[in-house]
């Protein structure tokens, strides 16, 4: 019962209407009930209690009560609690006065009782569940930080990568952006051997939570595939198999991976269900390379052939890897997404551009409508 558990707060300056008014209520049944004799007291309490619902008298010396209401409805913490303001003026001006600053109700003293009552319970129940539905919220906000904390930690630092790039002479640059609190792009840049280099990018279906979580599979499972693997293609058949075995009916993912070897600056791709890859030689036009096919997670033969291929990626040759997040954001001179068409033009534009350049143009759009993720391997 509402009584029982809203708790309210009494503001005024007279002790004779608070004790009249909190007899009120507790005729009516409200157990959890405090009085203030100011506004600097209201404060104070309200800072240090839970509060469902404020009775505010108008009229007080010193902070009165609409400014008080205004300063409450001012502040992120407080902005929600209902307010009826208690007032002897019984003029349409007192009124307009009272919702113009915030109120949620207003009642003129002294209150009839029968009227108050019905009032307090309807805000206190307002009150009351609002402030549950701010402990289910923040509660969820504090899981959700911590689940990002936990994504964020798989990927290696921007000093782990500087460090790989300099031991495998490959230019490495990678911007990756989600549309909610947590990405469902999962990206990897792993040594296999001293001289061979994991690359891969998977972008699983949906967003939230859902997508995310199984990021943590594959993660996990990226990790158990390279171990026996020598090839891209070998290694998306591995994944594929565990996927279509794990994965919930209708959650599929696109695939991507690649193997850098830096003695002979070559470099093998496998993709499926992939955006195609952006290959721009040395003083040449870009070239795409598809990576189309079944998107991994459905139960294919090993006879099943992904696309793949193997090229030099010399000095000043750059690839690009990206999600489907990139067709689809709004961009810079592009306020409908590049498209799949535009991804030629957009790379041979920003081709000439530092990471920095780049990486705040992909910042600029103030929402993306899908998890964005581009990757760039340059030759040195």
């Amino acid at each position: 019962m509402t009584e029982k558990t809203a708790h309210i707060l009494i503001v005024d300056d007279s002790p004779n209407e608070q004790q009249y008014i909190k007899h009120l209520l507790i005729e009516g049944g409200f157990v959890h009930i405090a009085t203030a004799g100011s506004a600097e007291e209201a404060l104070t309490h309200i800072a240090q209690h839970e509060t469902d619902l404020i009775l505010l008298d108008v009229i007080m010396p010193g902070m009165d009560g609409l400014s008080l209401c205004r300063h409450l409805k001012n502040m992120p913490l407080t902005a929600d609690i209902p307010i009826i303001l208690l007032t002897g003026l019984n003029d349409r001006q007192a009124r307009i006065a009272a919702y113009n600053a915030g109120g949620s109700d207003y009642v003129v003293k002294p209150p009839h009782k029968a009227e108050l009552l019905t009032r307090v319970r309807l805000l206190a129940t307002n009150g009351r569940k609002r402030r549950e539905l701010k402990t289910i919220t923040n509660a969820r906000e504090r899981e959700l930080t911590a689940a990002q904390t936990l994504q964020n930690s798989l990927l290696p630092t921007r000093t782990e990568l500087t460090k790989l790039s300099a031991h495998y002479k490959l230019g490495l640059h990678i911007f990756s952006r989600s549309c909610s609190a947590l990405t469902g792009d999962y990206w990897c840049v792993q040594p296999l051997t001293n001289s061979t280099l994991l690359i891969a990018l998977l972008d699983m279906t949906g967003h939230g939570l859902g997508a995310a979580m199984n990021t943590l599979l594959l993660h996990r499972l990226i990790a158990q595939v390279k171990l026996s693997c020598h090839t891209p293609q070998e290694m998306l058949h591995l994944l594929n198999k565990h996927l279509s075995e794990k994965l919930m009916p209708g959650q599929t993912a696109t695939g991507l991976v690649l193997i850098y070897d830096r003695t002979d600056k070559t470099l093998s791709y496998a993709g499926t269900a992939h955006p195609p890859l952006c290959y721009i030689a040395k003083n040449q036009p870009p070239e795409l390379i598809t990576c189309a096919g079944l998107p991994l997670g459905l139960a294919m033969p090993k006879s099943y052939t992904y696309a793949a291929g193997i090229f030099q990626l010399g000095t000043g040759d750059t690839l690009y890897a990206y999600s489907d997040g990139l067709i689809d954001t709004p961009l810079p001179h592009h306020p409908k997404g590049i498209g799949l068409k535009g991804v030629q033009a957009y790379f041979t534009k920003t081709a000439a551009q530092t990471s920095a350049v780049r990486r705040k143009a992909l910042n600029a759009p103030p929402h993306v409508v899908d998890d964005l993720t581009v990757i760039e391997l340059k030759g040195l």
